[in-house]
């Protein structure tokens, strides 16, 4: 196809012009709701609920407290907040003020928190159910004397250039990098998602939708600010209905929820429990975001529920979700598609500053309403990834990740072109942690990759020079320090040199396969139970030959892991083990045993514990 044509023929694809209120903001979105269903109920959190009018005035408390804080347009407020009713006023509060939040995830270690709060420099910081030691003033949303509740809405300050939200996701140098996310960004996303890939939802009058996301993943946004704008009701599930199937399953039935927003990660968790599948179908609309959506999964899951399933694409630099279509009759391809551009958006896939054409392989850029302002004090990063659009008007977001344009005019996802991964829905820069690796002592280089293992879920690997002895999970501890969970290698080892290329660069393809070792010696199962425990083990961590002091994190136990044991478990012994007690450092199966056993203990009653002391007496 010559050049003209290409044009003509991507200028078709990219027509997604559709008219929306961009002169507004999300305040005025949302007051508009708030007069037309005042009694509807907003958001449900376990046992409480809050309707529009009774959020807003609570909303409308905390703007005018942030406001005496001289909080301003465009200046920012994090939100450290636990699951609750609470995160979603304080969200509110701050953009009635007129400012900007920023979402942190109370899970992170102290320094990444540390680091996001010295970056983007908040008037204030709103907590509930966490403590937070800072110099910022902080408002902790759980002291309802300190905040009013006030019926009359504020004057409205902000344009629709202003900055909603600032989002940190992975950088390459070390540290996270701060995402703006205009109200106008949002404002096309929530308005025109209603004649988009949303339409089934406004067709069918689906309106309760399930809040399962963290609040520092951009997925949330959908689930807290999207929703509200077109009078949903939000059921904001908390950290067990986020990671087990048994809790999310009566969240699910319980209230009756229509529309799941979540990774296929997330989905796979979902799936994973055989007996847990049927409440699937109550479901109406399934959107999958944030990664790989892969036709094995979708099949899978297309078995389980009769919902309208949609898979859709979109780097946070674009606001949430810029590509999207239905999946439910796709068939005969070996990938699925991630759609079409959706409302007000383009995307050009190019070599360079060449179109490609159709079938040809290229970086997929993004223009259009969702472009984001920037990167918050990174104006040199700001200019090489958002550069004038050769195309048409504003910004040209470049996303590095690779892809094609099919003859229907739907794009198909190819890769990355950098060291740039999704592991369970999380964008990681590879090079972050590459950079964190380096500050420990005695480390000479590294290289640090992304692979599948045998269950074919991605994990991080890094390989390390060092003149001295290694002690693997000292390193893993100093990391975890800075990086949260999901950006910890799984597997680490201990190399010579790395191999290079001709060109001088590591070829990673020739780094070694790291075998499942750990740093004790192999010690065989002594008991019944212990030998239960090695073959869930096994079965879990897909390694052969577990022994009793084997590290469950040196292993590569993870988050998602952790989740399904703790359900099989729980389901095996009748008792209540935690996650967090799985996720203890230094976990192996000899303690694991012991924690069991003390929880069968406690669990029995006076006369069942006669009956043992008096056999124990025999």
């Amino acid at each position: 196809m010559n050049s003209n044509n290409i044009i003509k023929k991507i200028n078709e694809f990219n027509n997604t012009t559709v008219e929306y209120p961009s002169e507004k903001t999300i305040v005025q979105l949302f007051e508009e709701q708030v007069s037309i269903s005042p009694e509807k109920v907003a958001a449900v959190f376990e046992d409480r609920q809050i309707t529009y009018g009774e959020l807003n005035e609570r909303a409308n408390g905390i703007a005018i407290k942030l406001r005496a804080s001289d909080v301003k347009p465009n200046d920012f407020v994090a939100v450290i907040c636990d699951r609750s009713i609470e995160m979603l006023i304080g969200i509110y509060g701050i953009i009635k003020a007129g400012g900007a939040y920023v979402p942190i995830d109370t899970s992170y270690p102290l320094e990444r928190i540390q680091y996001i709060l010295s970056d983007c420099k908040p008037k204030a910081i709103l907590t509930y159910g966490t403590v937070v030691d800072s110099e910022i003033p902080i408002i902790d949303l759980a002291l309802d004397s300190e905040i009013q509740n006030e019926p009359r809405n504020l004057q409205q300050v902000n344009n629709p250039d202003d900055i909603l939200y600032l989002i940190y996701t992975s950088g390459t140098t070390g540290n996270p990098k701060g995402v703006m996310i205009k109200h106008s960004c949002i404002v096309n996303f929530s308005y025109n998602s209603t004649c988009g890939i949303m339409k089934p939802v406004f067709d069918n009058g689906y309106s309760r939708i399930a809040c399962v996301n963290n609040l520092a993943f951009d997925l949330s946004v959908t689930e807290t600010v999207f929703s509200l704008v077109n009078g949903m009701t939000i059921y904001i599930a908390n950290s067990l209905e986020q990671k087990i199937t048994e809790d999310f399953e009566k969240l699910v039935l319980k209230h009756e929820i229509e529309i799941l927003q979540t990774t296929p990660s997330r989905v796979k968790l979902f799936l994973s429990d055989d007996s847990r599948r049927e409440y699937l179908k109550r479901l109406k609309f399934i959107m999958l975001a944030g990664e790989k959506f892969d036709l094995t999964l979708f099949n899978q899951l297309k078995q389980y529920t009769d919902a309208i399933i949609v898979n859709s694409y979109g780097p946070t630099e674009t606001t949430i979700v810029s590509t999207g279509c239905v999946v439910n009759d796709f068939s005969g391809q070996e990938e699925l598609i991630v759609g079409k551009p959706i409302s007000n958006t383009q995307v050009y896939i190019l070599d360079g500053m060449e179109l490609c054409d159709i079938g040809e392989k290229g970086e997929i850029c993004i223009a259009g309403s969702g472009v984001a302002k920037g990167y918050l004090n990174l104006s040199e990063l700001t200019k090489e990834k958002f550069i004038d659009n050769p195309f048409g008007n504003g910004k040209l977001y470049r996303s590095g990740d690779m892809g094609c344009w099919r003859i229907d005019g739907n794009i198909e996802i190819q890769g990355r072109k950098d060291d740039q991964v999704k592991i369970r829905g999380y964008r990681i820069e590879l090079g972050e942690i590459d950079s964190v690796i380096r500050k420990i002592d005695d480390i000479k280089d590294v290289t640090v990759i992304a692979r599948e293992n045998k269950n074919g879920d991605k994990e991080i690997n890094a390989y390390i020079i060092s003149e001295n002895a290694l002690i693997i999970s000292k390193v893993r501890d100093e990391l975890s320090a800075y990086l949260p969970e999901y950006m910890l290698p799984t597997k680490m080892m201990k190399i010579d040199a790395l191999p290079v290329t001709e060109n001088g660069k590591v070829d990673k393809k020739a780094l070694p396969e790291i075998e499942e070792v750990t740093e004790s010696f192999y010690v065989a199962a002594t008991s019944p139970l212990e030998e239960e425990l090695v073959q869930l083990w096994e079965e879990m961590l897909f390694i052969d030959s577990i022994g009793i002091d084997d590290n469950f994190i040196e292993l590569g136990g993870h988050s998602l892991i952790a989740i399904k044991m703790v359900y099989r478990i729980n389901e095996m012994y009748d008792i209540n083990l935690s996650i967090l007690e799985l996720l203890t450092n230094g976990l192996t199966v000899r303690t694991l045993s012991q924690i069991i056993e003390e929880k069968l203990f406690d669990s029995l009653s006076e006369e069942e514990l006669a009956n043992l002391l008096s056999e124990l007496d025999d």
